[in-house]
């Protein structure tokens, strides 16, 4: 697999996301503004585990916010990243997936994954 850089971030994310597959490995319905609930993932081609996900939704819309640790800057309450995606096509890549397999982990059925 070659190195990720920021020449190749296009080029890396399209070759890995076409056999991308997420498991849901735990939801926890948590209703608060936008939030939806709790959700922890796992990407077995990599041997990698997200935890402490979150479910949003808002007018229709529907996405996964990756782990992230809060801190305080001057009082105010803020969310820094744990963990990226290398690109666009790589975010929208787990997106859906993740989507997907949360929907069949809670036995919905939905027209699309939005």
């Amino acid at each position: 697999m070659p190195s990720v850089n920021e020449n190749n971030h296009s080029n890396w994310s399209r070759a890995m996301y076409p056999d991308l597959r997420v498991e849901v490995l735990a939801f926890k319905p948590h209703v608060k503004n936008t939030m939806r609930g709790w959700v922890d993932l796992a990407l077995p081609a990599v041997g990698l585990k997200l935890l402490g996900c979150t479910l949003h939704e808002k007018n229709g819309s529907r996405w996964i916010g990756l782990p992230a640790r809060e801190y305080q800057d001057n009082g105010v309450r803020k969310w820094s990243p744990i963990v990226e995606t290398v690109s666009k096509e790589a975010r929208e890549a787990l997106q859906k997936a993740a989507l997907a397999a949360l929907d069949a982990h809670e036995g919905v059925e939905r027209t699309n994954n939005i």
